[in-house]
């Protein structure tokens, strides 16, 4: 949602809340407002934590500060004794978040030097009041699946970058290593940044529960983690054979056909005749020869995983 957006839905909750507390005669109206501001968060699930939060704590200060200020009276320093029994409180009850907005409520006692029963309410009701035009407010929250599908096809276009530059390295003897650690963290980035997305538009669900998009995060990454390893192997290839083209073919292969609906089988298909190919050919001759179809195997054996991930990914999320 663009800022724009957030704050007309801002100042809509707040002025709504403050008209309907004004229109049923709270005291200090304008409280309810700066509670809604409070409450008011990126998300729906936050919204209501913190409203629960909110909610429980207002008890909880109301009922220290009325023995509080019934015992020793209305002075500044009892309202420190109130504080410094209601913030251990609070943290060990895990309200922390309230103990500013519910403190300013009890000040409301200690101004009007008084702890009738209405005070009470007027103060719970204009946490009410605030927190639930807040939580209205977060019943409207457009949907970012639009955004999600748009991130998650750049994170793909990245890995098929990466992939057609292994596919590159392994059928010519040049690696820009640093070009290639840097598009890996670009696709961190943007992997953090789709699941940083995904995990707003969950807790933004209310009657169904679609956890899609924060799944594929988690299955890129670990692909990703698996690309890693392998570009760190490339440089000890020296050697240029037949092994190296056709295990660059399956890696361009996987770049054409990288994408989310893509189930993975055909590239195992693909890669189990690569195995067969491998222990089918003459065993190396040399020393040099020896270790670089150590390092292709090793390379073909991680690859293998990165496949399974999005295959086992594809039959789970199928399957729901």
């Amino acid at each position: 949602m663009s800022v724009g957006m957030k704050t007309v839905k801002m100042v809509v909750a707040v002025v709504v809340a403050i008209y309907i507390a004004q229109l049923i005669g709270l005291e200090n109206a304008l409280a309810t407002g700066i509670i809604t501001i409070l409450t008011l968060l990126d998300t729906r699930r936050a919204s209501r934590e913190i409203s629960r939060v909110y909610l429980t704590a207002t008890v909880l200060a109301f009922g220290i500060a009325t023995i509080v200020f019934w015992i020793f009276g209305f002075e500044v320093w009892a309202f420190g004794l109130y504080l410094l029994l209601f913030v251990p409180l609070a943290y060990r009850f895990k309200l922390s978040a309230a103990i500013a907005p519910v403190s300013v409520l009890v000040t409301h006692f200690y101004i009007a030097e008084s702890l009738v029963w209405t005070w009470h309410l007027n103060g719970l009701f204009i946490m009410l009041i605030g927190s639930g035009a807040a939580m209205l407010a977060n019943l409207w929250m457009p949907g970012q699946v639009p955004l999600l599908q748009e991130m998650l096809g750049e994170v793909e276009a990245q890995f098929r970058d990466i992939l057609s530059s292994i596919h590159d390295r392994l059928l010519e003897n040049v690696l820009d290593a640093g070009r290639l650690k840097s598009d890996l963290k670009h696709i961190e980035s943007a992997i953090d940044s789709l699941n940083q997305l995904a995990l707003d538009e969950y807790d933004n669900q209310l009657l169904t529960k679609d956890n899609y998009y924060i799944e594929y995060a988690t299955m890129r990454s670990r692909q990703l983690s698996i690309l890693e390893r392998i570009i760190d192997s490339l440089p000890n290839i020296n050697l240029q054979t037949e092994q190296n083209q056709k295990l660059a073919q399956l890696f361009r292969l996987t770049s054409e056909e990288f994408d989310q609906s893509n189930s993975g089988f055909d590239l195992l298909t693909t890669l189990s005749q690569l195995y067969a190919y491998y222990r089918n050919t003459a065993l190396p001759q040399t020393r040099q020869e020896f270790e670089s179809r150590a390092i292709l195997y090793h390379i073909l054996i991680e690859f293998e995983r990165f496949l399974e991930i999005k295959s086992d990914f594809y039959t789970q999320t199928t399957l729901k």
